[in-house]
C-alpha cells in the first residue's frame, strides 16, 4: 500500500515540476513525499510458513549470521546451542489438512521429540508464531550434530525449514523468512522489483513485511545485500524473542476436604508485553463446580481492582470456597481474554486453565466428644427395702473412710519420696513434655533435608503441631487434617478454653498461620525444592524461642 502511494507521489511530483509550478507548491510536494516515505509501518506477523517444495532450504552458514541494525551498525549475534526453531509447511495447514487445528502442532512436536535423541523438549506459543515451534536441544550437542539434525528435520514432508536460535545481549531471538526494509525517496517501482528479484525477496502486503525465499538464498545473505544497496535506507531481520506470552494457572492448597471446609485457591496469570489482558475477563471469576447448586456452594475472593490488576504482570488472585455436599466435583477451566496486537489474522485471543478435580468427604469427624449420660440397667433394682439401703450405705461409708485413710498414707509416702528425690538430685527436675518436643524440634531444624523438601516440611509441621498443643494446652486441636484446618480450629478457642498464661501472644499468631500456609502449599504441590524452606525453618525457631526472647526484653513477633 505504501509503495503505491509513493509511486503516485512521484508521478505528482513530476507533473508539478514539468508544469513549472511556484516554489511553494514544489516544496510542499517534496515534503509530502518525504513524509510518506518515512511513515513507520506497523509490523504484525506470526506466520512464517511457505509451501513445501522439492528443493531443500538453502544452507545457512555460521559466518553468514550477521546483520545491520536500524542505525546501520553491524551486529554479530552468538548462535545458541540449546534451541532451534522449526517452521511447518503452509500446505500442512490448509482446510482439511492434518494441521488445520493448531493443536496438531503440539502433537507432531511431541512425536519429533520422541523420535529424535537430539531433542529434549518443545515449546509452542501461537502468539509468537502460528506455524512454528521451538525445540530444546540436549546438552553437549556439537555444531556438526546440529547441522545433521537440521538436515534431517528439513526432510520431513510437513517441515518447511529449520533455523538456529541466536543470542543478543543474553536474550534469545528466533528469525524466520521475514524482514523489515525502507527504501530511499524516489526509487521507481521497477527498480524496487528488480532489486528484490535479485535478492529473492517479495513484499507481503497483508502483514506489511518483506519475505525472503529461504529455499533460494540464506535469509541473512539476502537482507545484507539489500541493506548495502544504494537504493535502501535500512534492512534488518524480523526477530521474535523466546519469551512465553501468557501463562494461566489455578491451584488449590489442598484439592479436597470435609463438607464446609475452606478450600484456599490461588489464580496466577503471567504475561509479556506482547499481549494485553482484557480486564473484564477477570472481573467475575466463576469457580462453582459443574453440576452443583448455588445453595450448596460459597465463594470468597480477596478484594482487588480488576482494572489496575490486569495491567501489570503477574496477576495473583486469592480466595477460598466451600462445598456443602459430599462427592467429587470438577472445576471448569477459567477463560482469560487478551489482545495480541503483533499477531496475524485474529488479534483477540483467549487462554484457559486446566480442569481441576475436588473431592469432598462424606463423613465429617466431630471436633469435640459429646458428654452423654450413661446409666447401666444392672443397678436398677426394683422393690428394694429400707434395710437393704442402710446396709449398702454402711458399706459405702466404710469403703470411703478406708479409701480416705489409704489416700492420706499414700500422699505422705509420695511427699517423702519426692522430698528425698529433690534433696538427692539437688533441685534437678525431669524435663516436661513441651521441653522434650522442643529438643526434638530443634534437632530436626538443624538437619539438612535428604528427602524432597515437601516430605521434610511435612515431618517438621507434624512435630511443630505436637509442640504447640503441648506448650499452649490446646483443647480443641484436631489430630489430622491440613494446616489451614488446624489453624482455624486452634484460633477459634476462647480464653476460657485455655490457661491465661498459655495463650498465644498476638505477635506470634500471624507467623504461625503463615508457617502452616507454606507447608500446605509445598505438600499440595509436592515441591522437590521449596524456595521458602529457610524462612519456614527460621519462623518455627522464632516461635520456639519467643519465651526466652521476651524474658530478655526482645521482640517476640515474627
Amino acid at each position: 500500500m505504501w509503495q503505491v502511494i509513493l509511486h503516485k507521489g512521484i508521478e505528482m511530483n513530476h507533473y508539478f515540476f514539468s508544469d513549472q509550478l511556484n516554489n511553494r507548491v514544489k516544496a510542499w510536494a517534496v515534503f509530502f513525499l518525504i513524509l510518506v516515505v518515512h511513515v513507520p509501518q506497523s509490523v504484525a506477523v506470526t506466520k512464517f510458513a511457505t509451501e513445501s517444495g522439492t528443493n531443500p532450504p538453502a544452507t545457512l552458514k555460521i559466518e553468514d549470521i550477521w546483520f545491520y541494525d536500524e542505525h546501520m551498525q553491524k551486529v554479530i549475534p552468538d548462535m545458541d546451542m540449546h534451541w532451534i526453531s522449526v517452521v511447518f509447511a503452509s500446505d500442512y495447514f490448509l482446510p482439511g489438512g492434518p494441521g488445520e487445528d493448531t493443536r496438531a502442532i503440539a502433537k507432531i512436536s511431541r512425536e519429533l521429540v520422541e523420535n529424535n535423541d537430539a531433542l529434549v523438549d518443545s515449546f509452542y506459543d501461537r502468539n509468537l508464531c502460528d506455524d512454528a515451534c521451538f525445540f530444546q536441544l540436549r546438552n553437549g550437542i556439537t555444531l556438526n550434530e546440529l547441522q545433521v539434525l537440521t538436515a534431517d528435520l528439513n526432510k520431513n514432508p510437513f517441515v518447511s525449514y529449520t533455523h538456529p536460535v541466536i543470542r543478543i545481549k543474553n536474550r534469545l531471538f528466533a528469525f524466520f523468512n521475514a524482514f523489515e526494509m525502507e527504501w530511499k525517496t524516489g526509487i521507481a517501482r521497477k527498480i524496487q522489483e528488480r532489486i528484490m528479484n535479485q535478492a529473492h525477496a517479495s513484499y507481503d502486503e497483508a502483514n506489511h513485511v518483506y519475505r525472503v525465499d529461504v529455499f533460494q538464498i540464506p535469509i541473512f545473505k539476502a537482507i545484507n545485500l539489500l541493506a548495502e544497496d544504494i537504493h535502501t535506507v535500512k534492512a534488518k531481520p524480523y526477530l521474535v524473542e523466546l519469551v512465553p506470552t501468557i501463562r494461566t494457572d489455578l491451584s488449590f492448597v489442598v484439592n479436597g476436604g470435609n463438607v464446609g471446609d475452606k478450600l484456599f485457591f490461588v489464580f496466577n496469570i503471567s504475561f509479556s508485553d506482547r499481549v494485553d489482558i482484557d480486564p473484564s475477563s477477570i472481573a467475575n471469576l466463576d469457580l462453582r463446580p459443574d453440576g452443583i447448586q448455588k445453595e450448596l456452594f460459597e465463594l470468597k475472593i480477596d478484594p482487588y481492582d480488576y482494572v489496575t490488576t490486569a495491567a501489570v504482570s503477574p496477576i495473583r488472585i486469592t480466595g477460598w470456597m466451600k462445598i456443602f455436599t459430599p462427592g467429587e466435583f470438577v472445576i471448569l477451566p477459567l477463560k482469560i481474554k487478551y489482545t495480541c496486537a503483533a499477531c496475524s489474522d485474529i488479534q483477540v485471543r483467549s487462554d484457559k486453565t486446566d480442569k481441576i478435580a475436588v473431592r469432598i468427604a462424606s463423613i465429617v469427624p466431630s471436633r469435640q466428644t459429646e458428654n452423654n449420660l450413661i446409666i447401666t440397667p444392672a443397678y436398677l433394682r426394683p422393690g428394694r427395702d429400707a434395710e437393704w439401703d442402710r446396709k449398702q450405705a454402711a458399706k459405702a461409708l466404710i469403703s470411703a473412710v478406708s479409701a480416705f485413710a489409704i489416700m492420706i498414707i499414700g500422699i505422705g509416702f509420695v511427699i517423702k519420696i519426692v522430698h528425698a528425690s529433690i534433696k538427692q538430685k539437688k533441685g534437678l527436675q525431669a524435663p516436661s513434655k513441651p521441653d522434650i518436643l522442643e529438643g526434638h524440634l530443634r534437632k530436626l531444624l538443624l538437619q539438612s533435608p535428604s528427602t524432597p523438601h515437601w516430605q521434610y516440611m511435612a515431618r517438621l509441621s507434624h512435630l511443630f503441631r505436637e509442640y504447640l498443643c503441648a506448650r499452649f494446652a490446646f483443647i480443641k486441636a484436631p489430630v489430622g487434617g491440613s494446616g489451614a484446618f488446624f489453624v482455624e480450629a486452634v484460633f477459634d478457642q476462647t480464653a476460657e478454653d485455655m490457661a491465661t498464661e498459655n495463650m498465644i501472644p498476638e505477635g506470634l499468631a500471624s507467623g504461625i498461620k503463615n508457617i502452616f500456609y507454606i507447608v500446605d502449599n509445598a505438600v499440595a504441590r509436592e515441591l522437590d525444592v521449596c524456595p521458602d524452606l529457610e524462612k519456614f525453618r527460621s519462623d518455627i525457631l522464632k516461635v520456639v524461642d519467643f519465651r526466652e526472647n521476651a524474658a530478655q526484653g526482645g521482640n517476640d513477633t515474627i
